[in-house]
């Protein structure tokens, strides 16, 4: 019997292995903190160009701080992820030392001194959709909080299927059959 087509499988598979470890733990994410980066960057080239356009000025504080905030997500984007956020939050508890709103507060101060509502509108919706780029980040480079959100996905959905599985049976029970007439049955026993 001749080992080598058996060890020749063994070394491709592993070799295969490690290459697709270094794909989906070295490129993956550095593509994906790239792409976020790109995003983040195209979003803030957007702000800019609606400042540029005359719609606000660019040293207004809502500017200022927006454009700051959307500067800040770029910089530190590779500390972005669930894991640093959830080690972050259970220090703040642990330390009873909570960050104060001071960016929130300046922020909603800054574009309710806006004084064209649809800028304000405007400001608000960048800023949304930055944080729409940061919350798909976080998400989606969990495998723990995509399987943890999947599952609990999952149980909401059979129990409300449940519950409504139940509502239409009685549904269709109660359109066969009188429930006056069951209770009236029941009660004679």
């Amino acid at each position: 019997m001749n080992p080598t087509p058996q060890l020749v499988t063994v070394l491709t598979t592993l070799l295969s292995l490690a290459v697709l470890l270094v794909v989906v733990f070295r490129l993956v994410p550095s593509v994906r903190l790239d792409a976020f980066r790109q995003s983040m960057f195209a979003l803030r080239d957007e702000l800019f160009d609606y400042a540029a356009a005359g719609h606000i000025g660019f040293n207004d504080p809502a500017y200022t701080l927006l454009r700051k905030s959307m500067n800040g997500f770029i910089r530190y984007a590779h500390n972005l992820s669930f894991f640093r956020i959830l080690i972050a939050m259970i220090t703040w508890k642990i330390c009873n030392r909570e960050p104060k709103p001071d960016w929130r507060d300046s922020w909603n101060s800054a574009v309710d001194k806006v004084k064209d509502p649809t800028v304000r509108e405007e400001l608000r919706n960048f800023h949304s959709k930055a944080l729409d780029l940061v919350a798909s980040r976080v998400v989606l480079g969990s495998p723990v909080l995509i399987l943890s959100l999947i599952a609990a996905a999952t149980t909401l959905v059979i129990e409300q299927r449940w519950k409504s599985m139940r509502q239409s049976f009685e549904s269709v029970l109660t359109n066969f059959v009188e429930p006056r007439l069951l209770e009236e049955e029941a009660a004679k026993a």
